[in-house]
């Protein structure tokens, strides 16, 4: 098991151990219904500088240059919340780097770099034995396609917040409003692992 899985499986089990003692103790204690994961560095790991070196075969810019133009900028921003099309980003990204490439080399570039954290299936199973389960992740279309199809474990979430389809990131407040809504579970019975 990763670091990252075992800490948040520790996480999730203290939680649970301290209310099932506040039970024994006759204590209320509010029982968790929902553990919310978020996706990049819990469940995934990532590196989008894999996307910037692969760009810059492509281009006469370093990756370093396409790392600040895509991943520091508003546009990545807007692609996240579903305000630009993949195909929108594609052009300003192949307009600004000069990229000889067609659209379908740029999504899988694009997408391709992911892995999933040691240990964390296994933690998510054991959870969704307890409480609801779901995701909540600033992600877009292209990045969530790939994940769909190839992290089978996905298919076991109860629900998917994935801000492309909400048009919010986090940390606004509005994408878990919208969490708690859809869910019905009061915001003190949800856990967020982030």
């Amino acid at each position: 098991m990763g670091k990252l899985a075992k800490d948040s499986f520790i996480y999730i089990l203290f939680s649970i151990y301290s209310q099932e003692r506040a039970n024994r103790m006759g204590k209320e204690k509010k029982e968790i219904e929902l553990v919310i994961f978020d996706l990049g560095k819990v469940i995934l790991d990532f590196d989008h500088m894999i996307t910037c070196s692969k760009l810059a075969e492509y281009s006469k810019k370093d990756g370093l240059y396409i790392y600040n133009f895509i991943f520091k900028s508003k546009m990545l921003n807007s692609y996240e919340k579903g305000k630009i099309s993949a195909g929108e980003l594609f052009s300003a990204v192949s307009d600004e780097l000069e990229l000889d490439m067609a659209f379908l080399k740029f999504k899988e570039i694009w997408s391709d770099i992911f892995s999933l954290n040691d240990g964390i299936e296994q933690v998510i199973r054991m959870v969704k034995m307890n409480a609801k389960i779901a995701i909540l992740s600033n992600t877009d279309e292209m990045h969530f396609e790939i994940i769909r199809d190839k992290v089978e474990i996905i298919k076991d979430f109860d629900w998917l917040f994935l801000s492309h389809e909400i048009g919010h990131r986090k940390p606004e407040k509005e994408i878990f409003e919208y969490a708690i809504d859809k869910t019905g579970i009061a915001p003190e019975k949800i856990i967020f692992i982030d």
